[in-house]
């Protein structure tokens, strides 16, 4: 009975096993076959690195079917696991014939040469990842071939020797298995090899803390070298991918020699890798496929290896890596500009390199021209001195003809030299002359006899002809000493091209003209460098107006000529309302876009008389002339406002927004273009300030207030420092009890230079200049600082309500920031309440959500203040995180005289408390309204009937 209970047992185990182990092939089609036989199972790390090398190799070759085996040896070991084995692939492949079989590590091939025969038959079988390999283990097996693995240990214990030239102590890390004992035994074959000031202790077999233990009493200067497996505590061995989190402690540079043991807290070594090994056993698999007969494949008995060595390793022990050798392999290395990048550096420093050449080329062009120019001067100067000699006596010509053929030489060499047109012209032959260059430049041919004014007349632009032929005649009746112009020439190809015509004429004694002789030059390319640079000066790019440059340049004229003949001038500033909005949520090209469609649009606004131009940004300015009165600048402006009364349609999007538009009226309003920019733009701002779409006229107040407002700012910023803020708390009472539960922390500011300035006045200005983000901080730590001193005096514990800004919500650290103030204050979160608007919450629902929500999770209490005279958000209200409700005091004001503010009062009063939330009435003063809100149920109000707000000192006496 015993006998058949272990057969069915056996049975079992089998057939369990053939269904865990069962594999598919890689290619489902037709082919040769190859089984890769693994030592251990797929868990570890460098049995998937061999495999992974042999897939790479063969992957290729579609006509390949690969099957696949874990013998997990690593986690099951002994005869009776081996024999199940052995039945296992026996039983499962008896009708599949391989060609070839790769096997992986030692227990595979010691697998396959005690079973391989009688299970798959006498078929190549390839190996990798063997180490402590010898010829005797082959003995009798023709048909094995492979790769061996053996580490470098010398080359590793180089690389500790080169990284730590002081060291002084290394420590040989190995293991009792087979493995670990040859590695051992290749260490001490290779030690004698160094000097015996390096002591090499081994350690076989040990836990970590024996090592920390040793290593006390071991120089400073220290390393380890891995070659086996550690030892934990209870005698275990620690799994490969532990070892550097066990050896963390010890602080110790520590070496490896395989690829699969590179992490954290590990330097590094010359490493072998299983993905080499198992591309390299592939290789062979394939050419033994291919024909080769597998005893012509020798056995590689050297692993390939790679020197790999951890960056930030290195560094942790002040290892230098400046003299590393090229075949140091360094990971997790910070990212280098330069070395990334070094191709494109040497590229763009050529390029600029080249750039530099090319200036100094047209630089020093430029001082040959310049040159060549003086040279010219200088002729001249000589040729007038002969013009006078030649209308002297004809004995005074006798003696200076020497004179004129030396200078007749040099005029010709300047002329041959020079890359201008020289011209001549004889007045008493009436014939002229022109050098060669005149035909290239032109394409005419002039005759010498024809006039010199008939020439002009037909080269010269007919729109310049009458300033050329004006400054010619000033020269002949010698009003200049000079003839020059630049002047529009034709060429006969219809080509207009710019020239510069210089000369000097010689005069007789009678004052008349002899000759007069000069050059021409081609400065087309120059105008057109001038009119480009014009362009980019004076006109924006992006529009095509003429930008601020251009006005400035403008209105001066335009300005002095108003104010001597006493017209009126009037300019309009005009700002795109929330155009920041269109770049965000289209994108700039539409904003881009969107500007030209406006310009074309202010363009058909315009008349002759009528100037615009495009300021910074989205901003436009349009100058009108002559305006009779400021009805008619009105009427422009409406007319501004007009147009954006309908949609912009701009890439198939319609756009709609509107502008605000600045006023000034000239000369009254600004006597100058900086007062006429400044004062505009004050309007516009307050146009903008007063619900935007809309025109102002300035007004010499808007200033007065501008310079209120901006000097508030200042002493706001200083307000903290100098201790001008003051908090009051106005209380909140029970309607049921009538007693104090709670109040509200209102700041005051007492300035030295203002007096008291009202809140209303000083709280946007804190908010526009965002300076309500560190005062907003020191109200709500105040506050809380305030409250747990009134609890630790032993005044029941309540409720104080903080009014915070959307410009402190929309702080990505609020949340951080009132968890700070908490916990320094030491003030429960019960007690602290936010107040928002509503306003506030909804004008962005789903962050602002979340914020609450967050703040709701530190137990602070929230409120929402004002409610009623914002958005429509009873729609929102049940989403919102509030424990109470605050009406505004505009609801409370009429509510003993007016039915539908009852009404109203008590229908949200009521949804209030259907869902659970406190009410809170505020501005209550008289005592009707107090009546009332009993009646409907209001379960707490503040203002006025009960108390204003009050200093700390006296709120305390009404608590106590």
């Amino acid at each position: 009975m015993g006998g058949k209970l272990k057969k069915v047992m056996f049975s079992f185990i089998i057939f369990l096993f053939i269904i865990l182990n069962f594999q598919v092939p890689i290619k489902a089609e037709s082919g040769k076959k190859i089984l890769i036989l693994n030592s251990y199972s797929e868990e570890l790390q460098w049995t998937r690195d061999i495999q992974e090398g042999i897939e790479k190799t063969i992957e290729v070759n579609d006509n390949l079917l690969v099957y696949y085996e874990y013998m997990d040896l690593k986690n099951n070991s002994g005869e009776a696991y081996i024999g199940i084995l052995n039945k296992l692939y026996t039983e499962k492949y008896k009708n599949t014939k391989f060609d070839i079989i790769i096997c992986s590590d030692n227990d595979a091939l010691n697998f396959m040469i005690n079973y391989g025969e009688d299970i798959f038959g006498d078929i190549p079988v390839v190996f990798c990842g063997i180490n402590n390999f010898n010829d005797e283990m082959l003995q009798g097996k023709s048909n094995y071939t492979g790769v061996v693995e053996a580490i470098d240990v010398e080359s590793t214990i180089d690389s500790i020797l080169f990284f730590q030239e002081n060291v002084k102590d290394i420590i040989i890390i190995s293991d009792s298995m087979p493995s670990g004992k040859f590695n051992e035994e290749l260490v001490r074959k290779s030690i004698y090899k160094y000097s015996y000031d390096i002591n090499f202790n081994f350690y076989r077999d040990v836990d970590v803390s024996k090592i920390l233990d040793k290593r006390n009493t071991l120089n400073k200067e220290i390393a380890i070298l891995i070659v086996g497996q550690l030892k934990s505590e209870n005698g275990n061995y620690v799994p490969y991918d532990e070892i550097n989190v066990s050896l963390k402690e010890l602080n110790i540079p520590i070496y490896v020699c395989w690829d699969f043991l590179l992490s954290n807290n590990i330097v590094g070594g010359k490493v072998i890798d299983g993905y080499s090994q198992g591309k390299i056993a592939a290789e062979m698999a394939l050419n033994i496929l291919n024909g080769e007969n597998v005893q012509n494949v020798p056995i590689q008995r050297e692993s390939p290896g790679k020197f790999v060595f951890n960056y930030n390793e290195l560094r942790k022990y002040n290892i230098s890596i400046e003299k590393i050798p090229s075949n140091y392999n360094i990971i997790n290395k910070p990212f280098s500009f330069y070395n990334t990048y070094k191709i494109q550096i040497y590229i763009v420093s050529i390029i600029i390199l080249s750039l530099i050449i090319l200036i100094v080329i047209l630089i020093v062009n430029i001082r040959k021209r310049i040159i060549t120019e003086k040279e010219l001067n200088r002729n001249y100067d000589e040729l007038n001195v002969v013009y006078e000699e030649l209308a002297a006596t004809e004995e005074s010509l006798e003696m200076q003809y020497n004179e004129v053929q030396a200078s007749e030489e040099r005029y010709k060499l300047a002329v041959d030299g020079a890359n201008d047109i020289i011209w001549e012209y004889d007045f008493r032959n009436k014939e002229h002359y022109l050098s060669n260059k005149f035909e290239g430049l032109l394409g005419y041919t002039i005759y010498n006899s024809e006039n010199l004014i008939d020439t002009f007349k037909k080269i010269i632009l007919k729109e310049d002809l009458g300033k050329v032929l004006s400054l010619f005649e000033e020269h002949l009746n010698r009003k200049s000493s000079y003839f020059y112009v630049e002047c529009r020439v034709v060429d006969r190809f219809n080509n207009i091209k710019w020239v510069f015509i210089r000369g000097k004429a010689l005069i007789d004694s009678e004052n008349n003209p002899v000759k007069i002789s000069g050059s021409i030059s081609d400065i087309t390319e120059r105008k057109k460098a001038e009119e480009k640079i014009e362009t980019l000066a004076f006109y924006d790019q992006l529009t095509g107006l003429p930008n601020k440059h251009m006005f400035l340049d403008k209105i001066d004229d335009e300005l002095l000529r108003g104010l001597k003949n006493e017209y009126i001038g009037v300019a309009f500033l005009i700002d795109i309302d929330n155009f920041k909005n269109i770049n965000d949520t289209l994108g700039h090209d539409y904003g881009d876009e969107f500007l030209k469609c406006i310009a074309k649009e202010f363009i058909k606004l315009l008349d002759n008389d009528e100037f615009i131009c495009k300021l910074d940004g989205d901003e436009f300015l349009i100058l009108m002339l002559d305006v009779n009165g400021k009805a008619e600048a009105e009427e422009m402006a409406n007319k501004i406002l007009e147009l954006f009364k309908n949609p912009f349609k701009v890439k198939e999007k319609n756009i709609f927004t509107s502008v605000s538009i600045g006023i000034s009226i000239i000369p009254n309003d600004a006597r100058n273009k900086s007062e006429l920019l400044k004062n505009s733009d004050i309007a516009m701002y307050k146009a903008k300030e007063n619900g935007k779409n809309r025109y102002l006229f300035y007004r010499e107040s808007m200033a007065k207030d501008i310079v209120r407002k901006s000097q508030l700012i200042d002493g706001l910023r200083n307000a903290i420092c100098k201790s001008e803020f003051e908090l009051l708390y106005q209380p909140q009472i029970n309607m049921n009890d009538s007693k104090v539960i709670g109040a509200e922390a209102l700041l005051r500011w007492r300035s030295n230079s203002f007096g008291n300035v009202s809140p209303i006045e000083f709280i946007p200005l804190a908010e526009q200049s965002e300076l309500i983000i560190s005062i907003g901080k020191w109200v709500l730590k105040n506050a809380c600082i305030k409250n747990k001193e009134w609890i630790d005096k032993g005044i029941t514990p309540m409720t104080i309500a903080v009014n915070v800004s959307v410009i402190q919500l929309y702080q990505s650290n609020f949340l951080n920031t009132v968890r700070d103030i908490l916990d320094e204050s030491g003030l429960p979160a019960e007690y602290l309440e936010i107040e928002i608007t509503e306003s506030i919450v909804m004008n962005n629902i789903e962050e602002n959500l979340k914020v609450l929500n967050d703040i709701k999770d530190l137990g602070v209490k929230i409120a929402l203040d004002d409610f009623g005279t914002g958005y429509s958000s009873l729609s929102y209200l049940r989403l919102l995180p509030i424990d109470k409700l605050k009406l505004d005091k505009s609801f409370i004001d009429n509510i003993h005289i007016s039915e539908n503010d009852r009404v109203i009062v008590e229908c949200i009063i009521k949804l209030a408390h259907e869902m659970n939330i406190l009410v809170v009435a505020e501005g209550v003063e008289i005592k009707e309204q107090f009546d009332i809100l009993y009646k409907m149920g209001c379960d707490r109000i503040q203002g006025y009937y009960f108390s204003k707000p009050i200093s700390p000192d006296k709120f305390e006496l009404i608590m106590k």
